[in-house]
């Protein structure tokens, strides 16, 4: 497979996603799946996702979006950045294929535009006191994409607590928010690599005479 960013998440007939920074329903089904299909993948979230799961989720390469990234040690599996291109870029050097969103539903939104898949388990349920949707925008546009039915599953007492059913969105421009989400990364790593240049030039430097170092850094 090509590279391209999928997003994977569960709702409710409402589009909720969760409550309290938790799910608001039991699907071991659901749980396996996601698991199946990401394990051994590049995963963002958002740090409140991170926080809700208990850390990092093991054996992916672990992508954490937060503001405050400098307060948290990054790991070999598990990277803090600090802005969505930032993240893309990341995500872009780092994966050889496919890249999933987890969540939450900011991390969501934030992405939608260089997203090319949603694998969506749809809950024969309405969660009512949910305080977390998939946007508005995101499902208006879903309309429009190609949909294909994957698996259903019936409720089962003590493994999912509502009937699902896992559906597939393609979008019809797949190619072209694959080339932005390119675009994106690229600008990241160029403007990283001036920085680096730019940083050691001031450092080789930096015990010269002031008339050399400003002819220096005038070329």
């Amino acid at each position: 497979m090509e590279k391209q960013l999928t997003a994977i998440v569960a709702i409710d007939r409402r589009g909720a996603i969760g409550c309290k920074n938790a799910l608001p329903w039991k699907l071991k089904t659901d749980m396996k799946f996601f698991k199946d299909t990401t394990i051994g993948h590049t995963v963002i979230m958002g740090r409140k996702t991170h926080d809700s799961i208990g850390g990092c989720l093991p054996k992916r390469n672990n992508i954490v979006l937060s503001h405050n990234s400098f307060q948290f040690d990054s790991a070999p599996n598990c990277n803090f950045v600090c802005s969505k291109d930032e993240a893309l870029a990341k995500a872009w050097s780092d994966s050889k294929d496919e890249v999933f969103i987890v969540g939450g539903a900011m991390t969501y939104l934030l992405f939608s535009d260089y997203v090319s898949e949603y694998l969506i388990t749809e809950i024969a349920h309405t969660a009512v006191k949910a305080d977390a949707y998939l946007d508005q925008s995101i499902r208006n546009e879903l309309k429009d994409w190609d949909k294909h039915h994957e698996k259903s599953f019936p409720a089962q007492e003590g493994v999912d607590d509502y009937p699902c059913r896992i559906t597939r969105y393609l979008a019809p421009d797949s190619e072209k928010r694959t080339s932005a989400w390119k675009t994106v990364a690229e600008q990241v790593m160029v403007r990283s690599q001036v920085k680096k240049s730019s940083s050691s030039r001031r450092s080789a430097n930096r015990g010269a005479p002031a008339h050399l170092q400003e002819a220096l850094f005038a070329t």
